[in-house]
């Protein structure tokens, strides 16, 4: 009886031992699921080991990166932060409603989903599309969190800094702190809604630092998964269904966020977010005209990110592939 037992772990003609090319540990990500970059390759308990590696790096090579028109844009690696593609990354823009996912990641660390908030006169007061919020209504921090992070609303920006901090005012200033916090060194929060005002501003690779680090909380990454939801209201009969406005989500399946930001100075914003094939990347528009444009390049450059990478599977020393008489 023969038996094949794999000696070494072999890819694309790649292997370690003799004189072969030996594998660059650097080229190695954390395995499917895991947190954290690898420092070094050392075989895990179970037979199978998978990780993620650079395509290119392997000969397997992958897609042209994609022809962006948008004034900026980058792309990153959602796990690592490795740059995939920029352009004009590091130039200060107004980011419209994009600024709500700092909102959004302040309400969750600092306040519980069911505390209840009364709308004051000054957030039933803010420019909306669409009024619908009133001065005396009283919502939950959940409820409040799904108008802001589904449908935009920038009323609910207001309550809910006002029920975190008091004021707005005082808000902003948690904002901008843990702005410096993240490393977000060309930002500055003047408002929790993004409506266009001097002095308020962020950049691509800004933004993109901040949604890895909101996409890192598992709340987050539900509201802004979430495709509509059905919001009742004091005193209404009817109630009120909140569609994100996120036109990915729901029409690709591996899309799993985040916001959507349009006013006349920043016109359309996209901070969005995919994982395939445990591969998550990060992907911002910023100051494109256009709303289609702004969704298919948010769209291009998350693909693009997919075919950058592949998973590989190592098998352990000594397991038995197969057994032949």
């Amino acid at each position: 009886m023969l038996i094949l037992v794999v000696m070494v772990a072999v890819l694309a003609g790649v292997a370690r031992g003799d004189d072969t090319t030996a594998i660059p540990t650097s080229l190695l990500s954390s395995p499917a699921g895991g947190e954290a970059p690898l420092a070094g390759f050392s075989p895990a308990a179970s037979q199978t080991t998978i990780f993620t590696v650079s395509a290119k790096d392997f000969g397997d090579f992958s897609a042209a990166s994609p022809t962006i028109i948008s004034p900026s844009a980058i792309l990153i690696n959602g796990e690592t932060g490795k740059v995939l593609y920029e352009r004009a990354a590091h130039v200060r823009r107004p980011m419209a409603s994009t600024t709500k996912i700092m909102t959004g990641i302040l309400i969750l660390e600092g306040m519980d989903l069911n505390a209840r908030i009364t709308v004051s006169k000054k957030a039933a007061e803010t420019i909306e599309p669409k009024t619908w919020l009133k001065e005396g209504d009283v919502l939950t921090v959940e409820q409040l969190l799904y108008a802001l992070l589904l449908r935009s609303a920038n009323s609910a920006a207001v309550a809910l800094a006002e029920g975190h901090s008091g004021t707005v005012e005082a808000f902003v200033t948690l904002m901008n702190a843990k702005a410096r916090e993240l490393g977000m060194t060309d930002t500055k929060f003047v408002n929790p809604n993004g409506l266009d005002k001097t002095g308020h501003y962020s950049t691509a690779a800004d933004m993109a630092r901040l949604a890895r680090y909101a996409m890192t909380n598992a709340t987050f990454r539900a509201f802004v998964g979430t495709k509509s939801y059905t919001l009742s209201l004091p005193g209404r009969t009817t109630p009120l269904v909140l569609e994100s406005t996120n036109k990915l989500l729901g029409q690709l399946g591996w899309v799993t966020g985040v916001k959507t930001g349009l006013t006349p100075k920043a016109e359309q914003c996209f901070v969005g977010s995919g994982t395939k094939d445990g591969i998550s990347v990060i992907s911002v528009v910023l100051g494109q005209p256009l709303p289609d444009v702004c969704f298919n390049e948010s769209r291009a450059l998350m693909e693009y990110g997919f075919s950058q990478y592949r998973q590989v599977t190592f098998m352990d020393e000594g397991v038995v592939l197969a057994e032949a008489e």
